[in-house]
């Protein structure tokens, strides 16, 4: 140790006494058998309230624990976690001095009795840094990282007991704060030492060019070029976001430096800093380096045998070979098998390569039995293929009859094929014309992507546009193509990135591993476990995953969460045996290894993982020199039992488990090096079981259609279970997803993450069935409820028209206004004791901002109704102002393009909705429609207005990107709504190219048409192909403006608080959805990354618009209480006008920026993310302190399904 230290003063006393807890050891030997099962009960209970961020339910056990085995490091080290988790998120009522006080003295006390562990003063120093006690801080991890300076001068690599960058990191963070000589300088030797161990981490190169900018070190240079060389992995985001050249700054950087220009110099770090500091890649490089106390959480007693929990009764299992089709040819011929529902008839059938061509065939199960079961559905003739993908890769679905699926009505889409191998990658289509299954080649010319061998594909959506992508391995390296519709594929040269040369990749596996929601990759090359990191807008990057055993040669690697602990776990098989590596997920983002311990000595090509006996946990089918079985238990595998039994001396290379028969339990289907080999599992389905097939459609339409949120079939999403046999979790790879239950389970909770990070939860689905899942809205706006004199109600949404880094259709981003001016009518908002209460709410997979919130007493003669201007559109259309309206007057017509009535509809504001399109292509998307109105006879240059009374379902950022990259996919992009009137031959003409859309949920927008009608003839027609539904259509003529007097009511308070989501009431036919604010359900969406504003009092933040803001996120509500004014005159009525500055953020993938809080917006910013950095006075660094402090985390959403006790 460089410094043995126990720096805190004060706690000796308390300390001392905490020293004999960690002193009086027990010997193992003396452990009672009572005692060591209580241990192996109760060790894993509390790390798991540990991992669900209750230490205040975790401390209890582990101080008992304490008593029974107090010489074990395990228990007092998650004691010491179970502290500062305890003192660092203090739970409301709680003081949190004596927290912190306990908290320290239990450190202190720890490092005492074991003073070389270098955990302790990892943790400490964790914490010490939470307080800013950056000297002490800087000290615990000084003592960790030892720097020795060589005759060079340069630094030695730190102590391997560390075995990581992320001391050194620490070190060096706490240390530049301190800003001392010394210190300063041991803190960036660690520093740059890091960024030599770890030269293509962006986010220790942005801190270190950071620091040696703001000294104007002339050695900047160097770690200059690194930069230069990673920049690619974020600059086309950032130019596409920002037209910013972040290679050509960097190149102006690199000019001005020997010319001592540091003006220059810092003119271009700047927004080089800005805008890559809160990208993907560097938040994965910090998250990697950054750690959290959870990462000091162990799991198992080491040198300590526990008893294990004995297995349940394993039910008889026997496995029987089927027979064949037929007119397969020669087994050598047969290269390649899956099952899969071609003809949607809910049984899946069986698709065969053979060298020649491909077949699929369907086999008759149950009653319907005859001497040839196989029927020949299709066939195509291929060659130089050796495996093959299945995926929806066209984006066609088609209408199921009911009886396809019983209880619901969806659309499907074919499965497409993807052939590959020696002559790289060839693709087929499927068709279901006339109820007929069809196999070929597509129809429109497909350029190649790949003619060289391919060793190894994946089907996925990596750059999360709601389609999927193909990632290849050849001899060239890995290839990534992304689907662009249509069969065709682009491919970039800077993705994947930092492959190395030369990789043998023979096994590619697609998953969100780090929970995160985008997809990674596994890879298995020369007999190692690599990983391609996803950092969003498709671009992966290469890196190794510490904590393997490298000595272990691994050909196959199987995904799996083996101890319930939402966390995938990795089975590695090898010619050397087989390894489990388990592993935690600290938070979104942070996947961590923490141990490998072996499952079987037994050489293994490879493994497949299936429920075979439906108890709820996966068991492992070898892929060997002959088959076998290990029965799945929690964490661990135990040999077959005597009543199971599988066919012998079959090998096999690869294969498949699926329901193939229907009768409820895991059927295989093995590759073998000639051949194939069909098995069906007769036994299974004696334990109870559930099966899901889930589809990505939109719930709002009727029948359900793609929602191109998110791929077809969700493949790649994730898929939970709470059942009665435990927590279960799998990665959704085809369909459907099967889940054991147990003897007599049932399944409590299903719950389905889309890839977008989308949940939905059914609640106790029927066992034995299979189910379908649907998907529902992620993003929008936030909520306003408004006291209606008996209960809150909804009232509107807000901040639609300030959208940030959000992906516009028409390329680039979409245009952000942060002010608006929203009515709300008068019933729906009185006064109590005399004030007006209203609630913000974010409920959604978003961040909202607010300036500025205003209410605003509209008072107005009865007999009048008013209407603010607010649109979606620019302020030359939605500028503020207050129109009067006491004489509507309805068309004489309204008709849609297909010359249906819309009148009725239209009419009355009734909650009766139009919906004028018979085809929509996505979510928010439909073919071109019109709406025809005729407003009867007009004279010339009478003054006009139009009302329209709607709303629209939104797109998504997925969706938008989709557009962008191939705005012909269905022959037209997104249309805006427009306006056309006639152009006097018999034809239209457009008038405005651009009208302006209500904002969300049913709001009134106002055309003013007094100089666009064409003389004489006074029809109009809308045009687009937005989602919109209008209530109520109406239109003035010579309207007098009325008198209105407005009145800016007081804030009197506005209090931050969590609250939780309020219950969706949907609407039966066209209309939005509603909420009841008296029914709140938890939180349903993860945690953005970055600080949110603190709890209680954000008044002063929300008079002026001052760039200091409230910023709330998934789950909170801030209470605005408004100084009530005197009623209106007698004969008068009361609106008001909600007057907002601020602006919302999707937690979206396609978003720019879409996973933090960070950067923050200000008013004048040119564009998102602001190349210019938020204002930095005094006024704004104390806000930053002071109130933006929170951060929310994502363990109530990832740990759900274990917190519904």
């Amino acid at each position: 140790m460089k410094r043995g230290i126990l720096i805190w003063l004060g706690l000796a006393l308390l300390a001392s006494g905490l020293f004999f807890l960690f002193r009086n050891a027990k010997p193992q030997s003396q452990l009672s058998p009572e005692v060591a099962a209580r241990v192996a009960r109760d060790l894993p209970l509390a790390v798991a309230h540990l991992e669900n961020m209750h230490p205040e339910a975790a401390l209890p056990l582990l101080m008992a624990l304490n008593q029974d085995v107090p010489h074990d490091r395990a228990v007092l080290q998650n004691i010491a976690v179970g502290r500062v988790l305890e003192a660092m998120n203090p739970k409301p009522g709680i003081e949190a001095e004596p927290l912190k006080q306990t908290t320290l003295a239990h450190l202190q006390a720890w490092q005492a009795a074991h003073p070389d562990d270098w955990q302790c003063y990892a943790l400490s120093g964790l914490y010490l840094e939470h307080l800013e006690d950056y000297a002490a801080a800087y000290a615990m991890f000084d003592a960790i990282a030892p720097l020795e300076t060589t005759t060079n001068g340069g630094a030695q690599r730190p102590a391997s007991r560390v075995g990581d960058t992320g001391m050194l990191y620490a070190m060096a963070r706490t240390g530049l704060k301190l800003n001392k000589g010394p210190e300063r300088a041991d803190a960036l030797r660690a520093l740059l030492q890091a960024v030599d161990d770890q030269p293509d981490d962006l986010w220790l190169l942005l801190a270190l060019i950071d620091e040696q900018v703001s000294h104007q070190d002339e050695t900047v240079s160097k770690p200059l070029e690194k930069l230069l060389a990673l920049a690619p992995l974020v600059a086309e985001p950032i130019r596409q976001a920002q037209r910013f050249d972040i290679v050509q700054a960097i190149a102006t950087m690199q000019a001005a430096i020997p010319q001592s220009d540091w003006k220059a110099v810092t003119r271009s770090w700047g927004p080089i800093r800005n805008l890559m500091t809160p990208t993907d890649a560097s938040q994965t490089d910090r998250k990697k380096n950054q750690r959290h106390p959870l990462d000091y959480v162990v799991d198992r007693i080491e040198g300590l045998s526990l008893p294990r929990v004995a297995p349940s009764p394993a039910i008889p299992l026997k496995f029987e070979p089927l027979e064949l089709p037929p007119l397969l040819g020669a087994p050598a011929e047969v290269l390649d098998a899956r099952w899969a529902d071609f003809d949607f008839d809910r049984l899946p059938e069986l698709c065969v390569l053979e060298s020649t061509r491909l077949t699929i065939w369907s086999k008759k199960t149950g009653a319907d039995q005859s001497p040839d079961p196989w029927t020949l559905l299709a066939e195509c003739p291929v060659e130089g293929v050796e495996r093959f993908l299945l995926g929806d890769l066209d984006d066609d679905p088609v209408e199921l009859s009911p009886e396809s699926t019983p209880g619901v009505t969806v659309r499907r889409a074919d499965l497409d094929l993807v052939l590959y191998g020696k002559v790289g990658v060839r693709f087929l289509q499927c068709n279901r014309g006339d109820q007929k299954l069809s196999l070929a080649p597509p129809a429109k010319a497909v350029a190649n992507l790949c003619d060289v061998p391919v060793t190894a594909a994946a089907l996925a959506d990596f750059d999360g546009d709601g389609d999927l992508d193909l990632l290849m391995a050849n001899s060239q390296g890995l290839q990534l193509g992304f689907n662009r519709g249509g069969f065709q594929w682009e491919t970039r040269p800077d993705s994947p990135a930092g492959v190395p040369a030369g990789q043998a990749i023979s096994q590619l596996k697609a998953c969100d591993l780090d929970r995160d929601h985008d997809i990674d990759v596994l890879t298995v090359s020369e007999g190692q476990v690599q990983m391609l990191t996803n950092l969003r807008h498709g671009t992966l990057r290469w890196s190794a995953i510490a904590g393997l055993d490298s000595s272990q040669v691994i050909t196959n690697v199987a995904i799996l969460d083996a101890d319930a602990n939402a966390s995938w776990d990795l089975l590695l098989s090898g010619p050397t045996g087989q390894r489990l590596a388990l592993s935690r997920t600290i938070e979104e983002g942070a996947w961590r290894i923490t141990g490998d311990p072996p499952v079987s000595d037994q050489p293994t090509r490879a493994a497949l993982l299936a429920d075979l006996d439906n108890d709820g946990l996966e068991e492992i089918v070898h892929l060997a020199d002959t088959v076998s079985l290990s029965r799945g238990g929690l964490g661990t595998f135990d040999e077959a039992p005597a009543n199971w039994s599988v066919p012998s001396g079959v090998l096999a290379r690869s294969g498949q488990s699926i329901d193939a028969d229907g009768d409820g339990d895991l059927d295989l289907c093995l590759n073998l090096p000639a051949g194939i080999a069909l098995w069906e599992n007769q036994g299974g389905h004696q334990n109870a079981w559930v099966s899901l097939e889930v589809v990505a459609a939109q719930v709002k339409d009727s029948p359900p259609v793609p929602s191109g949120r998110v791929n077809h079939y969700g493949i790649c999403s994730l898929l939970e279970a709470r059942t009665s046999a435990g927590y279960q979790a799998r990665v959704i790879e085809a369909q459907p997803v099967h889940f054991g239950l147990g003897p007599q389970g049932q399944a409590e909770i299903v719950r389905i993450v889309w890839q977008n990070g989308s949940p939905v939860n059914t609640i106790a689905p029927p066992r034995n069935q299979t189910i379908w899942e649907l998907q529902t809205l992620t993003g929008s706006c936030p909520y306003l409820y408004t006291w209606d004199g008996e209960q809150y109600v909804f009232a509107t949404d807000l901040l639609w028209a300030a959208p940030l880094g959000m992906p516009s259709p028409a390329g680039g981003l979409t245009p952000a206004r942060e002010w608006e001016y929203l009515k709300i009518p008068g019933q729906l908002l009185k006064a109590r004791d005399g004030q007006y209460q209203l609630q913000l709410t974010e409920e959604l997979y978003e961040a909202a901002y607010f300036d500025k919130v205003q209410l605003i007493a509209v008072d107005h003669p009865a007999e009048v109704e008013i209407y603010s201007n607010e649109k979606v559109g620019p302020p030359t259309i939605a500028g503020k102002k207050i129109h009067t309206v006491s004489n509507p007057r309805v068309p004489v017509s309204a008709r849609d393009q297909q010359d249906r009535d819309l009148l009725p509809a239209i009419r009355d504001l009734d909650e009766i909705y139009t919906k004028h399109w018979d085809h929509k292509f996505k979510q928010g998307w439909t073919e071109r429609t019109e709406l025809h109105l005729d407003l009867g006879t007009i004279p010339p240059a009478t003054p006009v207005m139009l009302y329209l009374t709607g709303w629209i379902y939104p797109t998504d950022p997925a969706i938008s990107m989709s557009i962008q990259e191939n705005p012909g996919r269905a022959g037209l992009g997104i249309q805006p709504p427009s306006l056309e009137v006639p152009d006097g031959q018999g034809g239209w003409k457009l008038a405005s190219p651009f009208i302006g859309f209500p904002g969300g949920k049913t709001k009134t927008i106002a055309v003013d048409l007094t100089h666009l009608l064409t003389p004489g003839d006074s029809r109009v027609r809308i045009v687009t192909s937005m989602e919109l539904c209008w209530d109520q259509i109406f239109f003035t003529m010579n309207e007098p403006a009325a008198e209105v007097r407005e009145t800016p009511l007081e804030l009197v308070s506005a209090d931050l608080h969590y609250r939780g989501c309020s219950a969706r009431i949907l609407h039966p036919q066209f209309g939005p959805e509603r909420y009841d604010y008296a029914r709140v359900d938890p939180m349903l969406y993860s945690s953005m990354e970055g600080r949110f504003t603190r709890y209680g009092d954000v008044r002063e933040l929300l008079t002026e618009p001052d760039d200091r803001m409230v910023v709330l996120g998934c789950g909170d509500e801030c209470t605005l209480t408004f100084r009530a004014a005197a009623p209106p005159p007698l004969g008068w009525t009361r609106d008001f006008v909600i007057h907002n500055v601020g602006w919302d953020k999707d937690c979206n993938p396609q978003n720019i920026y879409g996973k933090t809080v960070e950067p923050l917006p200000y008013a004048g910013m040119t564009g998102y993310p602001p190349a210019v950095p938020y204002p930095d006075s005094e006024q704004h660094r104390a806000y930053l302190r002071h109130y933006q402090t929170r951060e929310q985390s994502d363990h109530a959403f990832r740990r759900y399904l274990f917190l519904q006790d």
